[in-house]
């Protein structure tokens, strides 16, 4: 399974906390959705927050290209409409759990003459994604702020410091799995250079020692393997201290 979540510790950690731990961490965020909440969707607007509802009355589309991974193989359906067309919510729908959905949108500006309309060229909009998860996703026990705390506790209270004789500490990032039975699983390290042994060492050792969880279920109640992404930033030694 592909990545579903980047959780960076920082200073987000003191912020709102909710039963759900994508809630408590947000670096990289890309917002989750299920195959089922998936099912009414009909218009651009039902699948992308914030989305306009009424996007024809100031922009003529040019192409909305909806990919994903279905059953291992990626798959494209391309539309010039706000209007999800059958093959598109077929990619929707069908997207494996554990990756993400790309949707990419080019327009121009009805108003040729307006000073944003750039001489009415074709605009391409950020890329919108969404990360597949299950109906019910896993959850640590005792909610967010008891895997904030155990985080807090098992890893980054007891990260290195910078100092001016090692003047940067760099930053890692791991994944893990939390399987059918909650048992934590397929820890490692993604990004290798720059690395520091006691950094990755920590944070290894931290997850891998973290208590059963919940686990995920699909939408017919099975119990199902869910992977996530725990990141920590490193440091540089400034004269004041870290």
């Amino acid at each position: 399974m592909k990545t579903i979540f980047t959780l960076i510790l920082s200073m987000i950690l003191i912020q709102g906390i909710s039963q759900n731990p994508r809630d408590v961490f947000a670096g990289r965020y890309i917002p989750p959705v299920s195959n089922e909440s998936l099912k009414n969707a009909r218009m651009l607007s039902d699948v992308i927050p914030d989305c306009p509802k009424h996007w024809n009355e100031i922009i003529d589309i040019v192409s909305v290209k909806i990919l994903a991974v279905c059953e291992g193989e990626a798959r494209l359906a391309e539309s010039k409409t706000e209007k999800i067309t059958r093959d598109q919510y077929d990619v929707l729908n069908l997207a494996d759990v554990g990756t993400d959905i790309s949707i990419q949108i080019e327009f121009k500006w009805k108003d040729a003459n307006s000073a944003r309309a750039d001489n009415g060229s074709v605009i391409k909009m950020n890329e919108f994604k969404l990360a597949v998860v299950p109906v019910t996703e896993a959850q640590y026990p005792g909610g967010a702020r008891e895997l904030k705390e155990y985080l807090e506790n098992n890893i980054a209270s007891k990260l290195p410091k910078a100092t001016k004789e090692r003047p940067v500490i760099p930053g890692a990032t791991a994944v893990f799995t939390i399987d059918e039975n909650g048992e934590v699983s397929g820890v490692k390290i993604l990004n290798k250079f720059p690395a520091d042994p006691e950094v990755d060492k920590l944070l290894l050792e931290g997850l891998s020692k973290m208590p059963k969880w919940k686990p995920a279920l699909n939408s017919k109640g099975e119990k199902v393997k869910q992977e996530f992404k725990y990141g920590i930033r490193g440091g540089a030694y400034s004269k004041g201290g870290c």
